[in-house]
């Protein structure tokens, strides 16, 4: 893994050198067609997890709802908030195309965030479940 200025792990860059040491062509070079596919998987995987934290979402508001306080769909809503921020759209620059490799990075780092977006959504749900079962047994 490759080190930022502030010594951080470069989570782009490892995930090109993970994708580029799996998918090679027969004469050893990166087979950048093999790595588009796992992004593709990649992304697949989450948009189905992101349909189905949507549908969960909507159940947790529905029973919120019906058996707590107003302030208790708060979470619900804003996890499902969260993940509409993965309906943005990001623009790569001329120079993040130039080169498989650097297109291959901008397009990881997009999927990295959406995949983060995700996992926080995942988190305040959590938390939602969590305040409608402390509000039964009180």
């Amino acid at each position: 893994m490759h080190c930022n200025r502030r010594g951080k792990k470069n989570a782009d860059s490892s995930a090109f050198q993970l994708s580029e040491r799996r998918h090679r062509s027969n004469d050893g070079t990166p087979d950048y067609e093999k790595s588009w596919s796992y992004l593709d998987k990649i992304v697949h995987r989450e948009i189905v997890k992101a349909g189905g934290l949507l549908v969960f979402n909507a159940v947790l508001i529905a029973i919120a709802v019906a058996v707590g306080p107003w302030w208790s769909v708060i979470c619900p809503v804003l996890a499902s908030l969260v993940l509409l921020l993965l309906l943005g759209v990001t623009r790569e620059t001329a120079t993040d195309m130039s080169s498989p490799r650097t297109d291959f990075l901008a397009t990881a780092r997009t999927v990295w965030q959406g995949m983060s977006l995700v996992d926080a959504s995942v988190i305040v749900s959590a938390i939602g479940i969590l305040i409608l079962g402390a509000q039964r047994w009180v």
